[in-house]
């Protein structure tokens, strides 16, 4: 019964989206017939490209709804649009008060209107409901753009900061570049799971924040977003799939990280000039390390590399002083260049059966290096690559067919 029900409203409809059984006539749609499971529903102002005018007679009858944004794209609501709509409790009106049926709410559950502050006719009767008008104060300035919110300038003092889910009665899904830059008084941040993209540079230099609680949806964190903060732990969630440049550069409190294995690239200078990160755990879900990646990580002493890494970026590990050991695992087929310039604790390398190039200056200045063992097909070493180590020789396979500029400096090659 219930599917010849549904049959039949789309052959009297003969259009319908996720929630929605619609009409168009004459450039514009009339919503027929929610057929969502939702309790709070954001009606959309517009459906294919054409504006949402109209609410058709009996449209939500029976629906199980608590809330209902009506956007002011909507100028009319037909007789028993929300009959029998018993948990129905708001109703939010984005623009002028519409025209309506005289049986709107029969049978309803005591429902107050709501209107935006700066609408007209806010005031109106609107089926013999009592109506407010809704003006909640906000430390935010955001724009509105297809029915979601984005944050684009935090005014508030600081402190706890937790973004809310809805803004003006929409999801708040991104905060914009540079929202929260330069705001000395922010302590930690929450976000919610509407949040699906936080923006460049949207918290740099803010450095008395120490905590972030990620949302499960965000799914991209722009460049420098956390660039210049205080936080001391980061853990990023599964739902994430991209980083951006610098993300948390320069972040010198920072001392744990963990990153989503959905992550298949970190991006350059990621965790740059991080001086209190100790170590750090490459996932599997890594296939290329950026240029700079851990540069100045002065205090990072371990590195584990995930079992899909494919290249180290030009400069990844400059610096990083006490790096003591380092067993580059077969997966790698290249180290760039001066990946490991003035890594001056280092003492031993194991580079793995996978690497075919080292680049120029890969090791140099590594005045601790006394031990490299290379992996069987590496067949290029680039000029300068273990210029200044304590070298004294190279254990290699047969398979080496160039060697640049002081590629090994003198030292012995002895075949393993």
């Amino acid at each position: 019964m219930r599917l010849l029900t549904i049959l039949l409203l789309l052959a009297f409809s003969g259009l319908v989206n996720a929630q929605f059984l619609y009409s168009e006539r004459n450039g514009a749609i009339t919503i027929t017939r929610y057929m969502g499971s939702e309790t709070t529903v954001l009606i959309p102002s517009t459906i294919n490209g054409l504006p949402v005018s109209r609410i058709g007679v009996g449209a939500f009858i029976h629906a199980r709804i608590t809330n209902v944004t009506i956007p002011d794209s909507v100028t009319s609501i037909g007789n028993r649009a929300f009959h029998l709509c018993t948990r129905l409790a708001r109703v939010y009106c984005r623009g002028n008060a519409p025209s309506i049926g005289a049986s709107l709410f029969t049978g309803d559950n005591n429902v107050t209107v709501f209107y935006l502050s700066g609408t007209t006719g806010w005031n109106a009767t609107f089926g013999g409901r009592p109506t407010e008008l809704w003006n909640p104060p906000l430390p935010y300035d955001y724009t509105i753009d297809n029915d979601t919110v984005t944050i684009t300038r935090y005014t508030g003092a600081g402190g706890a900061v937790t973004i809310p889910e809805t803004i003006s009665f929409l999801p708040v899904t991104s905060i914009g570049f540079a929202a929260f830059a330069d705001c000395s008084g922010l302590t930690s941040i929450t976000f919610q799971d509407t949040v699906t993209n936080i923006g460049s540079l949207a918290f740099i230099r803010c450095g008395s924040l120490t905590n972030v609680i990620f949302g499960g949806n965000v799914k991209s964190i722009g460049e420098s977003a956390f660039t210049g903060t205080g936080l001391k732990s980061v853990a990023i969630p599964d739902s994430v799939t991209s980083i951006g440049a610098g993300v948390f550069s320069s972040s010198s409190s920072l001392v744990s990280i963990k990153i989503s294995d959905r992550i298949t690239d970190i991006a350059d200078q990621a965790f740059y000039d991080c001086t209190a990160l100790t170590s750090f755990t490459i996932p599997n879900g890594v296939t290329n390390i950026g240029q700079s990646v851990f540069a100045y990580c002065s205090c990072l002493t371990n590195i584990t590399i995930g079992n899909r890494v494919r290249s180290l970026g030009d400069y990844a590990f400059e610096g990083c002083l006490n790096l003591m050991n380092l067993k580059i695992p077969n997966n790698v087929t290249s180290i760039g260049q001066y990946s490991f310039i003035n890594c001056y604790g280092l003492t031993n390398v194991t580079i793995g059966n996978g690497v075919n190039s080292i680049g120029t200056g890969a090791f140099l200045y590594c005045s601790g290096l006394a031990d490299v063992t290379l992996g069987i097909n590496v067949s290029s070493i680039g000029d300068d690559a273990f210029l200044g180590t304590r070298l004294t020789g190279v254990r290699f396979y047969h398979k080496i067919k160039t060697i640049g500029r002081d590629g090994i400096c003198g030292h012995r090659l002895v075949e393993r």
